[in-house]
């Protein structure tokens, strides 16, 4: 479009002042004396008209001038606000509004000029005069073009934008203050004026971690295929064509392996992201939550070309396994137990990338329990994604402690390290109970009544049987005498302590007072009088059972001879 070089405004008022002097010349203004004064001399009506008296003026009224009134220049504005620096010139406009100070209203007919800062580098200019008259809304409205071949610096450009200068002068030939306007250049295609033909291709992209699951970057490290594949309208795959990545700049993210590629049979082209697994704390904190912009440029062999944007996320590697964690028994016994754990991992799903096995997982008792103790705190998964854990009561945990085992159990927690650097956690617990006994042991007999203190011996049996009274073969049994006797050498176990046993449930133990005692040792042993043999069983469930047998008596009036038992108990021992 193109504008005429004066305004409406201009013609207007050149087109009254030719009138006017048409009018003037009609009615003979400006003749000499003989001319004929069309215009009536005015009435004499007694009145003294302005301008006649009796000071003898006979001219006209006194003309006063019009007073400009003052004005400024509002702040410019663009249509559109930001300018396209494309392949092809573009074309805006710019209005320059002038307002009067007092009343607000519009300035009209005022000149104002608009400058283009540095229009010889920057490739735009003003379509027609640089000086506009103010219409009847105290606009000044330009047309301006950004060619985009006559740019000199397009970076510099579309950095920095460019400058108007709007400027107006009073009447009396002062200027009123200026108005500058910095306008924005944004990129649209090449910039560079050629001709540019899209392509048609359709772009799809996929992204796939060697890591997660989700297909989310891992901060803590991370490999990951980014696929490009283009297809034609009809959804054919094509090959051949050029495919271009970049990434925006973040510290740790990187392409490795070319960011060129050119699409195989199957349309499809990859590239390498990577994530730095050595960054530091400050800078993965950094990263997680991040959205890393990125563009796929294509271009085929006509030369079409295309832009596809779009962003990866950055985030905290999720949990891909489920951990289990198990007992090999339903619960414990208080009395002293020990329990297998395993713990196992499997993966989720079938998108899992990673292997577990040489995954790592430590295992800790959550409440500090005198008497149970792990076999290890710290475990390396197998091929199956298994590892066992030996848990344990001590026999000999106090009877303070034994209530609570029975009424809390016991508390643990395995936390696994996954490949990825994840952390999923279990916490599991075990039951302790207190068995009740399911065996009896009994004393049998003894073939003496007493001992002499100057020495023998006596045998004493005891048997052990079930609660329904059946014979219990190959039971451990513990014997012990008394301590104070037994610490000093008065009492002896011609055997050992402990014995199983045998097909009748039944264990036999020789007692023995030994000859060469000395009398201190003897009157010791006499001041006890008697003694008796204790028997001790544990059954499996860890229940504990003892027994005493029948008081021996000690005494130095019993001689060397040792005394039978009757002749009755005898016969009743071998009957059996």
């Amino acid at each position: 479009m193109s504008y005429s070089s004066l305004p409406f405004t201009s013609k207007l008022f050149q087109l009254t002042s030719l009138t006017c002097a048409l009018a003037l010349a009609g009615c003979g203004g400006g003749g000499d004396g003989d001319t004929v004064d069309s215009v009536a001399p005015a009435p004499d009506l007694g009145v003294t008209q302005p301008g006649t008296g009796g000071n003898g003026n006979t001219g006209g009224g006194e003309q006063v001038p019009d007073v400009e009134p003052d004005f400024f220049i509002q702040k410019l504005s663009t249509a559109p606000t930001i300018i396209e620096l494309s392949d092809e010139q573009a074309a805006f406009s710019v209005t320059v509004k002038a307002v009067e100070k007092v009343s607000g209203g519009a300035m009209v007919g005022k000149a104002v000029t608009l400058k283009v800062v540095d229009s010889e580098n920057n490739g735009i200019t003003i379509e027609g005069q640089s000086t506009q008259t103010t219409d009847n809304d105290g606009n000044a409205v330009y047309a301006l073009k950004l060619n985009p071949q006559a740019v000199a610096d397009k970076d510099d450009l579309i950095k920095n934008g460019f400058t108007l200068v709007a400027t107006a002068k009073k009447a009396d030939g002062t200027a009123v203050a200026p108005q500058e306007l910095k306008v924005s250049v944004s990129k649209k295609g090449s910039g560079d004026g050629t001709q540019v033909i899209e392509s048609e291709l359709d772009i799809s992209t996929s992204l796939t971690t060697s890591s997660v699951s989700n297909n989310v970057l891992n901060v803590y490290g991370d490999t990951a295929t980014l696929s490009v594949i283009a297809k034609n309208s009809k959804g054919a795959r094509v090959k051949d064509v050029a495919v271009g990545l970049g990434i925006a700049n973040v510290k740790g993210i990187a392409i490795v392996g070319g960011s060129t590629k050119v699409t195989d049979d199957n349309g499809l082209a990859t590239f390498t992201i990577q994530v730095d697994d050595k960054l530091s704390v400050a800078d993965r904190t950094a990263l997680v939550g991040k959205a890393i912009a990125y563009a796929i440029n294509i271009a085929e062999e006509s030369g079409a070309t295309k832009e596809t944007k779009g962003e990866f996320k950055a985030a905290l590697p999720v949990s891909d396994y489920a951990l289990t964690v198990t007992g090999s028994s339903s619960r414990l016994s208080a009395y002293g137990d020990s329990q297998t754990i395993t713990i196992a991992a499997t993966a989720k799903n079938s998108k899992v990338p990673t292997a577990i096995s040489g995954s790592t997982a430590t295992i800790k008792i959550n409440d500090g329990l005198t008497g149970v103790n792990l076999s290890t705190n710290k475990v390396t998964l197998n091929a199956q994604g298994q590892a066992n854990v030996t848990l344990n009561i001590d026999a000999a945990v106090s009877e303070a402690d034994r209530k609570t085992l029975i009424k809390n159990g016991i508390s643990y927690t395995v936390v696994l390290t996954e490949p990825n650097r994840s952390s999923t956690s279990k916490t599991a617990s075990s039951i302790v109970y207190l068995p009740t006994a399911e065996y009896k042991i009994n004393f049998n007999e003894s073939n003496k009544k007493e001992l002499s203190s100057s020495g023998g011996s006596a045998v004493i049996s005891f048997r052990v049987n079930n609660s329904r009274g059946g014979i219990i073969a190959g039971q451990k049994v513990t014997a012990s005498l008394p301590k104070d006797l037994a610490s000093a050498g008065l009492l002896t176990l011609q055997n050992n302590s402990e014995q199983v046993t045998d097909s009748k449930g039944e264990v036999s133990y020789t007692v023995r007072v030994p000859n060469n005692l000395t009398e201190a040792q003897k009157l010791q042993l006499e001041k006890a009088t008697t003694f008796a043999l204790t028997a001790s069983i544990i059954e499996s469930s860890g229940v504990p059972s003892s027994v005493s047998s029948e008081k021996i008596r000690i005494g130095s009036d019993i001689g060397q001879s040792d005394i039978q038992l009757s002749a009755q108990s005898y016969l009743r021992r071998l009957a059996r």
